[in-house]
C-alpha cells in the first residue's frame, strides 16, 4: 500500500565522466586557429574547360546501355564544376552510338565549336573514347524517345553530348 501511494524518488542527473587531458595548456593561451582546409586542385578536365563556362549542353544518355548513365552522371558532375550549364535526358529507342559523341547545331558560332573541340579532348585525356560529330538531320528531331527536364528543351543546347556503348576506353 505504501509503494501505490508514494511518488517515484527523483533520479540524480547523470554526471559527464571528465574527459581525459591529453596535455595540459595554459589557462591564459589562445585557443588553436583552424584554418579552412585548402581547395582541392580542379582535375585537369575541369580546367581546361573553365574558359568556356556558361555553356549550355544536352547529354543524352542512351537509355539502354547498363553503365551509360553513371558516365553521363559523372561528364554532368564535371560540367557543373568547370561552369557549364548541362541537363542530361535519357534516350530511348535507339541503339549503335558507340564512345561518347559530341555533336554541334549547324548555325553555331565559332565559340560553340572551340568548346566543343575541347570538351573532345578533355573527354579523351580523362579516359573516354570521344569524338565530335555531326547531327545527321534536323537539330529538332531525333528518333526514340526523351526523358529528361521540360526546360529548358532538349534541342535549345547548341552542343550535344551522346553517351553509348563502351564510353570509356579499356587499358
Amino acid at each position: 500500500r505504501d509503494a501505490t501511494t508514494r511518488p517515484p524518488e527523483p533520479m540524480p542527473a547523470p554526471v559527464p565522466a571528465p574527459a581525459p587531458a591529453s596535455e595540459p595548456q595554459a589557462a591564459s593561451a589562445p585557443a588553436p586557429t583552424v584554418a579552412a582546409p585548402p581547395e582541392p586542385p580542379q582535375s585537369p578536365f575541369v580546367a581546361s574547360l573553365r574558359k568556356f563556362a556558361g555553356t549550355q549542353a544536352a547529354i543524352f544518355v542512351v537509355g539502354q546501355i547498363s553503365d551509360a548513365p553513371a558516365v553521363g552522371a559523372t561528364i554532368s558532375a564535371d560540367l557543373v564544376q568547370a561552369g557549364w550549364l548541362p541537363q542530361t535526358w535519357t534516350w530511348g529507342g535507339v541503339a549503335g552510338i558507340y564512345g561518347v559523341v559530341v555533336l554541334v547545331r549547324d548555325d553555331s558560332d565559332a565559340a560553340v565549336h572551340d568548346a566543343a573541340a575541347a570538351l573532345v579532348a578533355a573527354l579523351g585525356t580523362a579516359g573516354f573514347s570521344a569524338t565530335k560529330g555531326d547531327w545527321p538531320a534536323n537539330w529538332g528531331r531525333f528518333r526514340g524517345t526523351l526523358n529528361g527536364p521540360q526546360t529548358p528543351s532538349p534541342t535549345d543546347a547548341a552542343i550535344r553530348i551522346v553517351v553509348g556503348e563502351k564510353a570509356r576506353r579499356t587499358p
